[in-house]
């Protein structure tokens, strides 16, 4: 066995020892807890791997959120004495309080994210939360003239039966998992979905704010929109915006929709090549460049 394997199954045994004594009640694990200090010297393994590092004392104060155990972990440098049982006194009265913290923070999330999903029920846009592991931990009533054998939450998960829908929600899911707002996506993610019953336009945003508690996990907004059952944007609206013309307005409400150039042509009616100089005017007038960032800047409306 490797040394990294070895060490690998060390830090496994010692988590394993660690989590069973909190989950049992303990609100306090300290170093000597799980081993004793004569191990601790003389091994090689434990000296290599935690004093390069220039650290070496372990403590961990367990708090709850909901059902779920976290552990904030405290180091000590080589220079200081390790923790002792007076300290881990202490410290396990710091315990509760994070414990009343953590359940506030996700109290004042699930309400913001109970309150946005409500407000889209009122507008009839489906939507979804997923957690960073794409799990779907909120579903809003709308979600429910979506949903069919192509789109459905299976085991849990958002499940499509497009390969290519599959494959733009794990990349975007794939993207550092981190509770950091400057780290995530400015921009909306877009992809149509195909299904028998027709395209459907899957928008994906970044939670934000209060809701975005890492004790309630929220992580993205999915948005689902079936663009022959939508309403759309006015076109007047857009050319009071954008300055567009009155037959650049009604190409971009359709664009808006999700559906491709071609389908755009053959819903209004006109030739293709018009219809491709037109949303050449539109991409001037609005700035983009492209129909995906076109769709986003329209959806903002």
């Amino acid at each position: 066995m490797s040394v990294d394997q070895r060490y690998r199954r060390l830090a496994q045994e010692w988590r394993a020892k660690c989590i069973s004594r909190l989950m049992a009640g303990e609100k306090v694990i300290i170093e000597q807890d799980v081993h004793t200090p004569e191990p601790i010297e003389r091994s090689t393994l434990y000296r290599d791997s935690l004093e390069s590092s220039g650290f070496k004392w372990f403590a961990g104060i367990g708090f709850w959120a909901g059902n779920a155990l976290w552990v904030l972990a405290l180091r000590r440098t080589l220079d200081e004495r390790q923790f002792d049982t007076c300290e881990a006194h202490v410290l396990s009265e710091l315990s509760a309080q994070m414990t009343e913290a953590a359940i506030q923070s996700a109290s004042l999330g699930q309400t913001a994210l109970e309150s946005k999903m409500r407000a889209l029920d009122y507008v009839d846009q489906a939507a979804l939360v997923l957690d960073r592991f794409g799990f779907v931990i909120s579903a809003n009533e709308a979600t429910e003239a979506i949903f069919d054998s192509a789109l459905c939450i299976r085991n849990g998960r958002l499940f499509t039966n497009d390969p290519a829908a599959n494959s733009f929600l794990e990349a975007f899911l794939a993207q550092p998992r981190t509770d950091s707002d400057a780290a995530m996506p400015l921009d909306p993610a877009l992809t149509v979905l195909s299904r028998t019953s027709g395209p459907l336009l899957i928008r994906i945003l970044p939670v934000r704010g209060i809701a975005r508690s890492p004790f309630l996990a929220a992580h993205s907004l999915v948005l689902l929109r079936d663009p022959y059952s939508n309403p759309g944007l006015e076109p007047k609206i857009l050319s009071q915006v954008f300055g567009l013309s009155s037959a650049e307005a009604r190409l971009a409400a359709v664009m808006a929709s999700g559906v491709s150039l071609e389908q755009a042509a053959h819903q209004l009616g006109l030739a293709l090549e018009t219809v491709r100089n037109q949303l050449k005017a539109i991409f001037s007038k609005t700035e983009t460049h492209r129909q995906a960032e076109l769709v986003a800047l329209l959806l903002r409306l």
